[in-house]
């Protein structure tokens, strides 16, 4: 519940760039939903969003841009379809790493944003 209210006071006003990191990894759908819905009418006013998740399954329609940093070292920056598959293919070069919460300790993790 913290965390709706937090997204909710950083959205209700309009700012020229906004942070968020790993709040919609949290919640269930529909308040995932209703975060996306506000991160694209943000966007569409001019905000330059800077969005750091595990959660990529909807970076192509909030972002214009994928940032993919593996060990702290960028290893992508690009289109957000192209950076999902690479956010992803680098679980399959380490048999050991399962997109799981363990896939956090692997060190990659997409950030996005809209610039």
């Amino acid at each position: 519940m913290f965390l709706r209210l937090a997204f909710a006071a950083a959205t209700c006003e309009n700012p020229d760039i906004l942070l968020i990191d790993e709040v919609l990894a949290v919640g269930d759908a529909r308040f995932q939903q209703k975060c996306y819905r506000r991160l694209r009418e943000m966007r569409d006013r001019g905000t330059t969003i800077l969005l750091v998740t595990h959660v990529v399954h909807g970076l192509a329609t909030v972002c214009d841009r994928v940032l993919v940093l593996e060990n702290g070292r960028l290893v992508f920056d690009g289109e957000p379809g192209r950076g999902v598959d690479r956010y992803y293919s680098s679980f399959s070069c380490r048999p050991t790493c399962r997109f799981t919460r363990r896939a956090a300790s692997c060190g990659t993790a997409p950030a996005a944003h809209r610039s």
